[in-house]
């Protein structure tokens, strides 16, 4: 038996840079197989609606969740320590790594009793002082700290899996 692998993105601009396969990453191997059209989907894991996640789930056998939340320069410079501020702008880890996880563990196990779920996780999710969880902090005028913590959002996804394969 083949498998048929469908990978998801949450945009039609993600899913044609993955069909330009690794030129579209700035590879030259020229050699590299194209991505099948037909083998990557338009599905955005964060949305409250889970009907598309949920269809992509019939019949399947197996899901690996290989999702992250996408840290880039801000263009702006702490003045403190004369380094680059990062941001999410795609959208924070408690939304990528933590609800969109969560939907696609639900939608497994809505779909299948026995499927197989693999969590591509993080190290360093059971250190909440990991430097990885300052990118994308922001300041709030209240003096409350949001965003970031991707490694936290992370290890909830991880644990949820765990507590929710039985």
């Amino acid at each position: 038996e083949r498998y048929a692998p469908i990978g998801t993105v949450r945009s039609e601009e993600s899913r044609q840079a993955l069909l330009a396969g690794t030129a579209g990453i700035g590879a030259t191997d020229k050699d590299a197989a194209p991505v099948p059209p037909e083998s990557v989907v338009v599905c955005d894991i964060t949305n409250a609606d889970t009907s598309v996640i949920d269809e992509l789930m019939n019949d399947c056998d197996a899901l690996m969740i290989c999702t992250s939340a996408k840290p880039a320069p801000t263009g702006e410079i702490n003045e403190d320590t004369k380094r680059p501020i990062f941001g999410f702008p795609n959208g924070q880890p408690e939304l990528v790594d933590w609800i969109g996880q969560k939907n696609l563990i639900d939608a497994a196990k809505k779909a299948k009793k026995d499927v197989h779920v693999v969590l591509c996780g993080s190290m360093g999710g059971t250190n909440p002082n990991n430097s990885l969880n300052n990118l994308g902090k922001v300041t709030n005028s209240d003096g409350s700290v949001t965003g970031g913590d991707i490694l936290k959002w992370k290890r909830k996804s991880e644990v949820y899996l765990m507590n929710e394969s039985g």
